[in-house]
């Protein structure tokens, strides 16, 4: 377990045989490495996690600091207040959860679920293109553009819930 008031942490290559904890108020965090678990928070520090591999569980959390995964892990949860989320791997299940931070996915692969809720913050997904999964969409006053055509009987699923942030997929 790392925690920092105001220092900036810094892990390169850096292997944990079970659970990583890194918690950091206002310093920025960056970790590259792997772990059995991870569990990762800032209130206004921006984090970026690349080239990490973690084996079971994921949980990241921001107030106001950016977001920045680059990884694999099997189940994934990246929540943040009003710091941007840009999220790119292979991810199997992964939960995105912000409320006026801006949304970037590029799945690397095929996935099972991700699942995308957002108050005003604006939701970008690149999808590979071999990827067709069953698509959700949902928005309250935002716009919806460039949706492919949903594939109902697909094992994936995209589902994109905001009220008012706007929703490209593409």
């Amino acid at each position: 377990s790392l925690r920092t008031a105001s220092g900036d942490l810094t892990l390169e290559d850096v292997a944990v045989e079970k659970s990583l904890r890194l918690v950091t108020k206002s310093g920025d965090a960056r970790w590259s490495g792997s772990a059995v678990q991870a569990e990762i928070s800032s209130a206004s520090g921006n984090l970026t996690l690349e080239n990490v591999r973690v084996r079971q569980h994921a949980r990241i959390t921001s107030t106001s600091g950016d977001v920045r995964w680059e990884g694999q892990c099997p189940e994934t949860e990246i929540s943040s207040i009003s710091g941007d989320l840009t999220v790119d791997g292979p991810f199997p299940a992964l939960s995105l959860n912000t409320v006026s931070g801006d949304v970037q996915l590029r799945p690397d692969g095929a996935f099972q679920r991700i699942i995308l809720k957002s108050t005003c913050g604006n939701v970008e997904v690149e999808l590979p293109e071999n990827v067709r999964p069953q698509i959700r969409c949902h928005t309250v006053s935002g716009n919806i553009d460039r949706i492919p055509e949903s594939q109902p009987d697909s094992a994936s699923l995209l589902d994109v819930n905001t009220v008012s942030g706007d929703i490209t997929i593409q």
